[in-house]
């Protein structure tokens, strides 16, 4: 069923129970008046229990004791719902309103803000998923990317696949432009050339003098004395916001920076404006070689071992 027809249903449901409630009464089908559905429902209560139908203890706890379990594999009617409820979410739902409250802090850092939204975008998919028997955690998220990715790779319908990438690709960008008061179409779409030719500049700063300098002097001194976890977290923090700040947003020699030079624009707008063309590019081998290459740089200048903050087999992001 399409999207549309499946709104359309649930529209003409509710309309048909809006109007049965705001009327107040229904037929009943054996006597000649007009009964409340309230009292229907009370009075079916009360016959159940009458008759002894109600659960019993061993029922009652089954039922408690139920966990609901993620489908075997992921399915186009499942794959489409999850995709269009989070852009439906994201555009109108309780997300656009804290996001819409996320643009509004105006002395929130860049990174702070970028980590922000996307912890409102991975709590609502976190809320859709769950409805699909995933766990409402963290490795919910992760068993679902894993299965949506192995449908991507046996989906044998084009079009289908080509209608998810655009989806996600309206999403993500209704989700920055709302953090970021972003008009969707002041965002760039890049061509693959010049996705590339952006990523091996953006490397090229990562990986210069003055930048890992900066990294080895700021971030690799950071000491936590018997707390690892808080030293890498702060590591990684101050390696983020010299990323956003002297890699992307700042010039060299008095020149524009890489987002500017781009054509995003300035500042945290250019920034974000720029993360969000780029996104379209995320599983480019030839982008994640560039990425790779500097980010690896860069932990080896911050005295942060790459192996405790990726997942195995994963790609360094650039992304707070």
């Amino acid at each position: 069923m399409s999207l549309f027809s499946r709104r359309a249903a649930l529209v003409a449901r509710g309309l048909t129970q809006s109007v049965t409630r705001s009327q107040g009464w229904v037929a009943n089908a054996t006597k000649s008046k007009l009964v409340r559905p309230w009292s229907t429902a009370i009075l079916s209560s009360r016959s159940t229990l009458d008759h002894g139908r109600c659960f019993s203890a061993e029922a009652k706890n089954a039922m408690e004791r139920f966990v609901p379990q993620p489908p075997s594999k992921l399915t186009e009617e499942m794959a489409s719902s999850i995709s269009e409820m989070t852009e439906m979410y994201i555009d109108c739902g309780a997300a656009n309103q804290r996001l819409k409250f996320l643009a509004s802090q105006k002395d929130m850092s860049v990174v702070h803000k970028w980590q922000s939204m996307m912890e409102i975008f991975f709590s609502t998919q976190l809320h859709i998923v769950a409805g699909f028997g995933y766990q409402a955690d963290e490795k919910g998220l992760v068993h679902f990317a894993q299965d949506l990715a192995a449908f991507q790779q046996t989906c044998k319908n084009e079009d289908f696949l080509l209608l998810l990438k655009t989806n996600r690709r309206d999403t993500w960008r209704s989700l920055v432009s709302a953090s970021f008061e972003l008009d969707v179409k002041d965002i760039p779409i890049f061509s693959i050339v010049d996705a590339r030719n952006h990523m091996h500049k953006v490397s090229a700063r990562m990986s210069s003098p003055e930048v890992l300098f900066e990294i080895q002097q700021n971030v690799s001194k950071i000491q936590v004395p018997n707390n690892n976890d808080m030293e890498m977290a702060m590591k990684h923090q101050a390696l983020q916001e010299i990323i956003v700040y002297k890699v992307y947003m700042d010039g060299e020699d008095g020149k524009p920076g890489l987002v500017e030079e781009a054509g995003c624009g300035s500042g945290e707008k250019g920034y974000a404006a720029f993360q969000c063309a780029m996104a379209d590019f995320e599983g480019d081998p030839l982008i994640g070689e560039y990425t790779q290459s500097a980010m690896l740089k860069m932990f080896d200048a911050a005295g942060i071992n790459p192996g405790e903050v990726m997942e195995p087999g994963s790609q360094p992001r650039l992304t707070p």
